[in-house]
């Protein structure tokens, strides 16, 4: 008889009010930060933040915004030069510290998620 193995995660939200009331999830505080962030970039709403979220892990991003990346950033879906380029230029100065210190906490937990799913 095999026992029951649980695995258990945390997850964040980020509930908004504006056209429709909405809830976003998030694997991981620095997710949820960094979404909170980039929509302080002009041009930069939440369906944007959360496709460059979904595209790249936080320890990524951090890297391109702190090395001036304006061209991996423009990879990302709905990011163009003029974005990027806002991106790097407003929040330089928060990632250009903090981008060696990201963990892939969230990658690690989003690889699990869709592993299971696919299994």
């Amino acid at each position: 008889m095999q026992s029951k193995r649980t695995n258990y995660i945390t997850i964040y939200s980020n509930s908004f009010e504006g056209r429709y009331n909405q809830s976003l999830w998030f694997l991981s505080l620095e997710e949820k930060k960094a979404f909170s962030t980039l929509q302080t970039v002009q041009g930069v709403g939440a369906k944007l933040a959360m496709t460059i979220i979904g595209f790249f892990s936080v320890k990524e991003l951090g890297n391109h915004i702190g090395s001036g990346d304006e061209k991996s950033i423009c990879s990302a879906p709905g990011v163009g030069a003029k974005v990027a380029k806002r991106i790097i230029t407003e929040l330089k100065d928060v990632y250009s510290d903090q981008s060696n210190n990201y963990d892939d906490e969230a990658l690690t937990k989003r690889n699990s998620i869709n592993s299971a799913l696919i299994n």
